[in-house]
């Protein structure tokens, strides 16, 4: 694995990086292969389904459109930030 991807949920409203036992909203955790599996090696993690790409993500009781539009916005803003950096 060669580093966590830009995170596509830099611009999110919606979606929380902390993971309160308690919550029932929505998570994300960004980069499983840098994070929860950082110690698989690329074989195991590609026979995983996981790759340098994957993200995670733990769907809480926010109403579908709110998180489909909150992810399409975070994703748009990722793309521009990896374009700008060519």
């Amino acid at each position: 694995v060669t580093g966590a991807p830009v995170s596509p949920l830099s611009m999110h409203s919606i979606f929380s990086l902390i993971w309160p036992t308690w919550a029932m909203r929505s998570l994300v955790v960004i980069h499983p292969a840098s994070t929860t599996h950082h110690r698989m090696d690329s074989d195991a993690l590609a026979a995983g389904g996981i790759g340098e790409g994957t993200i995670r993500l733990s769907i809480g009781l926010e109403d579908p459109a709110d998180l489909i539009g909150d992810l399409t916005q975070g994703l748009r803003a990722a793309a521009k930030t990896m374009q700008a950096k060519g």
